[in-house]
């Protein structure tokens, strides 16, 4: 075989394997939470979960669904905690992009019910295709960031 023909093969596998459609689930697709310091009258740290569910949207738009969980060092019962959470996005696919206005979250956050527990809806206006989310908050933390896709 010559060298143009196994390039030729190459490509062709290259090729084939780059058709295949993605698999799109149903199933709601986690991001990677938040992980953050909180102010308040205790040492608290906590997490700022999240997940995107093609089928629950809030007010007509993509919805990334977020929870605040907060814990406490030993010597400190009884405090409080909370933190600004802000929500950055960005379509790959369109190259539209924004950051929401902060939302205040804390141990008495309500929060909508579902089967999962209780989750705060965050409408993105991101439109369809592949949206990339960071998770930051106004304390020290390490930012969660994940993708998922607008169909």
């Amino acid at each position: 075989m010559d060298v143009r023909h196994g390039v030729a093969v190459i490509a062709l596998a290259i090729g084939t394997l780059g058709v295949a459609a993605p698999v799109v689930s149903a199933l709601p697709l986690g991001v990677p939470p938040a992980r953050t310091l909180c102010d308040g009258g205790g040492a608290g740290i906590g997490m700022i979960a999240a997940y995107y569910d093609p089928d629950r949207n809030y007010s007509g738009l993509p919805t990334l669904w977020i929870r605040p969980e907060f814990v406490f060092a030993p010597d400190r019962p009884g405090g409080s905690c909370g933190v600004e959470v802000t929500v950055s996005w960005r379509n790959s696919d369109t190259g539209v992009y924004g950051t929401l206005p902060p939302i205040r979250v804390d141990d008495s956050t309500p929060a909508e019910e579902n089967a999962a527990g209780s989750w705060i809806p965050v409408p993105i206006p991101s439109g369809l295709g592949r949206v990339e989310v960071l998770i930051a908050t106004d304390a020290p933390h390490v930012p969660g960031k994940g993708v998922f896709v607008v169909t």
